[in-house]
């Protein structure tokens, strides 16, 4: 999702529910809570408030692939959202790939168990 400028695409592979995956990034001190999908009847994702002013979602697609989309007011707390996102990911040994994208060539790649781009 483009932020003034930052651009970010994020993508998760875990068997872990929605709500187990809740589960691990709370142990983490992330706040983390189950949403109804406006999109879709019946369907549900994990919203993430990140701190700040930076929200990220993650949306289970299939078997144990999410998606993850990120909102924020600035980059800079969209960065840090990322950032601590991640963090807690690996700790929880889920593995991930963030990637963002600032003005031009600028790329950041966070991530665990993931090979590099």
């Amino acid at each position: 999702m483009e932020q003034d400028g930052i651009t970010f695409f994020g993508h998760l592979d875990t068997p872990l529910p929605p709500e187990e995956l809740a589960s691990a990034l709370k142990r983490e001190g992330i706040a983390a809570e189950m949403r109804e999908s406006s999109h879709y009847t019946g369907g549900r994702y994990l919203r993430i408030h990140a701190g700040g002013a930076a929200d990220l979602s993650l949306e289970r697609t299939r078997g144990g692939e999410y998606i993850v989309r990120a909102d924020a007011d600035e980059d800079a707390a969209l960065a840090d959202a990322a950032r601590r996102v991640s963090a807690a990911l690996g700790r929880q040994g889920i593995r991930h790939r963030f990637e963002l994208y600032g003005p031009g060539e600028g790329m950041e790649y966070l991530h665990h168990d993931w090979p590099a781009p």
